[in-house]
């Protein structure tokens, strides 16, 4: 109600080091009253039909990968591509229009690629290449399914907006990775019935030019937790469309990341999806939309409910892979946070028939990862039927608070923002998995190893 005041605290926002662009982006948000001003077109008429936020890299295989984009206005986007270090010419994708009614954004499909091969990419919008980020923007697609391979990821959740610690994704992107995975309170939203809240928290997040290096050079992959899901220690309900909410914060969480799938698709609405690298498999699950307790009158409760049980059972049991990557937005280990029931320390039940389950198959190979804890652990699940479950646990990416080290841990660090990183060697006559735990200053607290023998 008070543009003017408004304008001076836009003006202030921008010479803090908010990127500008962060003002145009979107359809309908919190900032529409400024548009009309002197001001704000001054601002904006840089990035009149430019990209403002990505371009992000996806659901890159050993055939493929995607790349998403966010236009400031409705835009004809295509990306041209080629591989590095050769005189091929480059091939140009088919052209996908960004829309208002999906908040600008594009998601344009790659073909035809080679295996392991490296590529450079320009993103192309309304006929013109988009200069910003061009150095950036290169890929190395994936071995072929079944293969053996080498290669890391990166981890983590928690990360609200602090701009002291953006510099986390500067950071990360200095390591030679595959994958980003990002496992919930990827921004802090807290707002499940107003979406321009939502919006407010992802475009601020996606305008920061050192995520934007990151996630234009490294595929990145997201499910939600509480924060952007819903609110603290929420919990979804067993109704597909109770409460309405579910399905607005979902449709929205979709058309801001780029994952293989997201849970059963329109008919059943999750973010659960997999995939699999070389001989990995990675299984992500969604601990939210059909979480259900006694608040429910569901006993026993349930964090995953019945439909995306039945399909991890049915995904790691038919696994043919030689390591397999269970990957959740809360610890797998008890008393991660005391009694509370927002772990899994609240669905023992359900955690119990996941692990009879493994047991009872003899399923090898199984690690598991998660987040939602401010601090990075190295947590060990010991069972009566079978090997010992590793689990890495890393949820300090950006925020600026931190929970207390877990004496109970095989390692637990907290002193600075921090990420997870795992190294996959599937080449060596054994295979092993290498857990490391590295600050925002790139220094390395932990290297921890568990090879494959290990893990029957």
């Amino acid at each position: 109600g008070n543009v003017p005041a408004a304008v001076v605290a836009m003006q202030r926002a921008v010479d803090l080091g908010l990127p500008p662009i962060r003002f145009v982006a979107g359809k309908e948000t919190l900032l529409d009253p400024l548009k009309g001003t002197a001001e704000f077109k001054k601002l904006a008429a840089p990035f009149d039909h430019k990209i403002v936020a990505g371009p992000m890299l996806g659901v890159v295989t050993d055939t493929s990968a995607k790349v998403w984009v966010r236009t400031a206005k409705p835009a004809k986007v295509q990306v041209s591509y080629r591989p590095m270090n050769t005189k091929a010419r480059s091939q140009l994708a088919a052209s996908v229009q960004s829309k208002l009614e999906d908040d600008c954004v594009a998601v344009v499909t790659l073909e035809n690629l080679r295996a392991g091969e490296t590529y450079h990419y320009d993103v192309v919008v309304d006929g013109a290449i988009d200069p910003v980020l061009a150095a950036s923007q290169q890929f190395t697609t994936a071995p072929k399914d079944g293969s053996r391979a080498k290669f890391s990821v990166a981890f983590g959740g928690c990360a609200g907006y602090t701009p002291a610690n953006e510099r986390m994704w500067d950071t990360i992107r200095g390591f030679n990775l595959s994958a980003l995975w990002l496992l919930g309170d990827n921004v802090y939203s807290d707002a499940p019935e107003w979406p321009a809240i939502q919006n407010y928290c992802f475009y601020r997040r996606q305008a920061r030019p050192e995520f934007r290096r990151l996630t234009a050079s490294t595929p990145t992959y997201a499910i939600y937790d509480d924060h952007d899901f819903g609110a603290n220690d929420c919990s979804g309900g067993p109704e597909i469309e109770k409460p309405a909410w579910k399905r607005q914060v979902w449709n929205l969480f979709r058309n801001t990341w780029l994952n293989p799938s997201y849970g059963g698709g329109e008919k059943q609405p999750g973010c659960w999806f997999d995939y699999q690298y070389g001989d990995v498999h990675f299984i992500f699950l969604d601990g939210r939309y059909y979480r259900a307790n006694e608040k429910h009158a569901v006993n026993p409760p349930t964090m995953l409910g019945p439909v995306q049980k039945e399909w991890l059972l049915k995904t790691i049991g038919e696994s043919k892979s030689k390591i397999k990557v269970l990957i959740s937005p809360v610890t797998w280990a008890l008393g991660t946070k005391g009694e509370s029931p927002d772990t899994w320390h609240g669905y023992q039940e359900e955690r119990q028939e996941i692990m009879d389950f493994l047991a009872e198959k003899k399923i090898s190979g199984v690690v598991l990862v998660s987040s939602d804890r401010h601090r990075t652990d190295l947590l060990r699940n010991d069972r009566k039927n079978g090997y010992p479950i590793f689990e890495f646990n890393s949820g300090l990416l950006t925020n600026d608070s931190a929970h207390p080290r877990l004496a109970t841990a095989e390692f637990s660090y907290n002193d600075l923002p921090t990420f997870g990183m795992i190294d996959f060697d599937t080449v060596s006559p054994e295979a092993s998995v290498t857990y490391r735990i590295i600050d925002i200053l790139g220094r390395e607290h932990l290297k921890f190893t568990v090879f494959e023998s290990e893990l029957k």
